[in-house]
């Protein structure tokens, strides 16, 4: 029995590795290639000037991808200088589940359809040049556990993303986003950092964030427009700034979030020290590799 069990796991790597990407996968991939200036790449694919790819991109392990049989489940191309737009055929990726194409020059709107791929687990596409709002189409990423859409310029609300319950980081800071956060991102139970700051958010903290959690580690608003009430739950979080903001007095307790003053009826200025320790006075960037994808 042993013996046979092996004998199946080799089957089953060998017949993994040795798959030919599926035809309308490899398109796809080079419609992205075509779209996102692929000839300029700082490590390319081998796709000629007649848009013909030379080899597969499974059997050859074309730089930045990784497969697992015909389908591809992961796209790496941090900092490889991309330059143009995401092509809504992305979609054809239909077993994609890592997706980073953060540190280029990537411009225009992030595609509906890329909100189609409800498998995807972690979506990064930090610091480029997206514009627009988050698709609706986000809402039906209920599995995503890793966002990063910090230092962009997009605009307009959150409520796209109030369907991923099982995001545990959560990156927005640095864009031009608008409205109130929701209610059911400050109720996400795995979360563990957030960052919404240097924004145009208006109106008040979700009371859930340092509550609902199960271990809330980091969370950054700071330099927004929010008003309302400090949550005191967020007094214990480990790393949290919530500076630059227009809470309303009294505060949970001095130096609460890095907040030292606030505004009321009477307004003013509790007697807290006048410069609070910070190890991270802005949000850290996420690290390159965010994790291993294997």
């Amino acid at each position: 029995m042993m013996k046979t069990l092996h004998v199946l796991v080799l089957f089953l790597f060998f017949s993994y590795s040795t798959s030919q990407v599926a035809p309308t996968q490899l398109v796809a991939l080079i419609d992205f290639y075509q779209n996102l200036n692929g000839p300029n790449w700082i490590t390319s694919w081998p796709i000629n000037s007649n848009g013909n790819a030379t080899s597969d991109p499974c059997l050859a392990g074309w730089y930045g991808i990784k497969c697992n049989g015909p389908n591809v489940y992961s796209l790496v191309l941090q900092a490889n200088a991309l330059r143009g737009t995401i092509p809504p055929s992305i979609s054809a990726l239909h077993g994609l589940q890592f997706l980073y194409l953060s540190k280029n020059s990537i411009t225009g709107t992030i595609p509906y359809s890329l909100g189609t791929l409800s498998g995807l687990q972690q979506l990064g596409l930090d610091s480029n040049f997206i514009n627009g709002t988050i698709p609706t189409s986000f809402l039906n990423l209920d599995i995503l556990q890793s966002l990063f859409l910090q230092d962009n310029q997009l605009s307009g609300s959150l409520n796209s993303l109030t369907g991923i319950r099982r995001i545990q980081y959560l990156y927005l800071s640095r864009n031009r986003l608008t409205g109130t956060i929701p209610d059911a991102i400050g109720n996400f139970y795995l979360l563990q950092q957030i960052g919404v700051d240097s924004n145009l958010l208006t109106g008040s903290i979700p009371t859930g964030f340092g509550r609902a959690q199960n271990y809330l580690q980091s969370f950054y608003a700071q330099n927004n427009d929010l008003t309302g009430s400090l949550p005191a739950s967020l007094c214990s979080v480990q790393t949290c700034d919530a500076s630059g903001n227009e809470f309303t007095c009294p505060l949970p307790n001095h130096g609460c979030c890095l907040v030292t003053s606030c505004f009321g009826p009477t307004p003013t200025t509790p007697n807290f020290p006048t410069s609070s320790p910070s190890l991270f006075p802005t949000t850290p960037n996420p690290p390159t590799a965010r994790l291993n994808v294997k």
